[in-house]
């Protein structure tokens, strides 16, 4: 009977020592095992690579070509997934107020990814050229807009949530297009716009009022496009097909241009000659692009031109031509131009477009001037010198005067001389006249 006590007593304690020994695995397996969690992202049923994954904090892990991620955790595990324009839901994993958390033994789990936000890209030409500063609209059914501007290179990047759009293109000078977005990254052609451009041209060389410059070659450079006009008193008219890049110049053979017009619409290129084009603010009248208008018109004035005139000397209030006078005009900034009037006391002088300072000098006369002139084609410089105290002979100046006083008096000297020489050979031969009668008187 004791034996058999003993015996169950073994028995108990050494399955109480087997049940502690179990008791202590199983903690010690619950406290230190690990759990690994595979998670998968998916965006409209396909992998989205690329999400970063933070888990408790630590540094993020990005999603695999997959879209799966992988981490180790103990007991339970926090998470957080971030990739821009994007937000995240799961029906499988608790979702938190920052992100999602798993607790021992979850091993998988599936995320959807849904954008907020897309970007849509795209590009705008004409031909093979992009075009800046275009104006790009994507808009939806229910009256959502969202714009951009190209760039120099003619793109462009909207930022907006995924959506149906219809993207719109503006830009001055061509046809607006409009068409459904069928991607994120779109190329957008505009067609050219036909446009006419008009203007005035007034002639600022004529003293007195301008008046308008009538062929005038105008020439605009759209591209690999030109057109041309010639001016006529009401002014030019020409159509090209516009882009940004056109060009205009005004030429007309003796003139050149000194105010382009509108300020905003023509901007003087580094030649000199030609004009840019900036149709943007530009007044429209009668479906003509202003380039210029009768209150800013271009103004042209000649190259060269010249001062004509006559000069007369007064002697005794008596007027006559006056020849070799010498005529000086100075533009006042370093440049002198001169010459002499002609047998008929006339000048020309050609000289660049502007005002002088006229003075005529010749000897015997008061110095004329000076005077402001102003060139001409036309007009005519009447001057009038006066002799330095009139002349003892009508109608010559001293100078002329003296020369006739001069011949006179070497006409006289010329007169006394012959009639002395006469005189002399007269004398001569009465002397030998009377030696022969001296000689006859003694030889009786």
């Amino acid at each position: 009977m004791v034996s058999k006590v003993r015996l169950y007593s073994t028995a108990l304690a050494l399955m109480c020592i087997m049940i502690m020994t179990m008791g202590i695995v199983d903690q010690s397996d619950a406290v230190g095992s690990t759990t690994t969690f595979v998670g998968t992202v998916l965006e409209d049923g396909s992998p989205l690579e690329g999400v970063a994954v933070s888990v408790n904090g630590e540094v993020s892990i990005p999603t695999k070509d997959d879209g799966t991620f992988e981490f180790e955790y103990t007991g339970t595990a926090n998470f957080t997934l971030s990739m821009r324009n994007y937000v995240f839901q799961s029906s499988d994993i608790t979702k938190t107020e920052s992100g999602f958390s798993v607790t021992s033994p979850q091993t998988t789990g599936t995320i959807l990814a849904f954008k907020t936000a897309e970007n849509y890209s795209g590009t705008v030409v004409s031909g093979t050229s992009p075009i800046h500063n275009a104006d790009v609209t994507y808009a939806d059914s229910d009256g959502n807009s969202y714009t951009a501007e190209t760039g120099s290179d003619g793109k462009y990047t909207i930022v907006c949530p995924p959506s149906e759009y219809t993207v719109t293109v503006r830009c001055n000078g061509y046809e607006t297009n409009s068409t459904a977005v069928t991607s994120t990254d779109m190329t957008i052609t505009l067609a050219p716009k036909i446009v006419s451009i008009g203007g005035i041209i007034m002639d600022y060389s004529a003293n007195g009022d301008p008046v308008p410059l009538v062929g005038v070659n105008v020439k605009v450079l759209s591209g690999s496009s030109s057109s041309t006009d010639i001016s006529g008193s009401d002014g030019f008219s020409v159509s090209f097909t516009y882009s940004q890049s056109a060009t205009i110049t005004f030429s007309l053979n003796g003139y050149k241009v000194t105010v382009p017009g509108l300020s905003h619409v023509l901007t003087k290129q580094a030649d000199g000659l030609t004009y840019r084009i900036d149709l943007t603010d530009a007044e429209v009248v009668d479906d003509l692009y202003m380039v210029s208008t009768s209150d800013s018109p271009v103004v042209m004035i000649k190259n060269m031109s010249k001062i004509t005139g006559i000069v007369k000397g007064s002697v005794n209030n008596t007027e006559y031509a006056l020849s070799n006078a010498t005529i000086r005009i100075d533009s006042g900034n370093g440049n002198v131009y001169e010459t002499k009037t002609d047998e008929t006391g006339k000048f020309t002088i050609r000289c660049p477009f502007g005002e002088y300072q006229l003075t005529s000098e010749c000897s015997g006369f008061l110095v004329y001037g000076p005077v402001s002139v102003h060139t001409s084609e036309t007009d005519i410089q009447n001057i009038v010198m006066e002799a330095y105290g009139g002349s003892f002979i009508p109608g010559l100046d001293n100078a002329h005067s003296m020369m006739v006083l001069a011949i006179g008096v070497l006409i006289l000297i010329l007169a006394f001389a012959t009639v002395c020489y006469i005189s002399s050979k007269k004398g001569i031969g009465n002397i030998k006249a009377d030696n022969d009668l001296d000689d006859d008187t003694d030889d009786e």
